[in-house]
């Protein structure tokens, strides 16, 4: 798993979060609104801010504009937007809870077993306990033998 080091988010945004805010959006409400153009340029961003590699898998995330066939990157919330406990931190729009993650082998080319999941696909709707590739320090307790 990959440290992230998160930039600035897109000012809109930063815009369409305080809008949602104002209108008391759910988290899942909320981010039901992050459409396109604007969803593409979050998630370039994202891609961007990751060297192009998936935050779970580190595999190369695709760019969709030169295969089109490829499964697009998909939007993961560190802190799921509906949570088990319903509890709401503004998840839903808040840039500093995404990173960009690969397709997680589900879809027309992947697996339609979900023990073959990877990614924010095996994840599910679950909270991160141990680590969090956008705190480094929880890194350190990952080793290979």
């Amino acid at each position: 798993m990959i440290a992230i080091q998160k930039k600035a988010e897109p000012a809109e945004l930063a815009e369409l979060r305080h809008q949602a805010e104002r209108l008391m959006l759910s988290p899942e409400e909320a981010y039901d609104t992050l459409k396109n153009p604007l969803k593409a340029m979050v998630r370039d961003s994202l891609v961007d801010e990751q060297g192009q590699l998936c935050a779970y898998c580190m595999c190369r995330i695709p760019r969709t504009d030169i295969d089109p066939g490829i499964a697009p990157i998909v939007i993961e919330h560190m802190d799921p937007r509906n949570s088990a406990d319903h509890r709401d931190a503004g998840q839903g729009l808040d840039y500093n809870n995404f990173v960009a993650v690969c397709h997680g082998n589900r879809g027309a080319h992947g697996t339609k077993n979900k023990t073959d999941l990877i990614c924010d696909a095996h994840k599910d709707n679950l909270e991160f306990r141990k680590v969090n590739p956008c705190k480094p320090e929880t890194l350190q307790s990952i080793f290979y033998g």
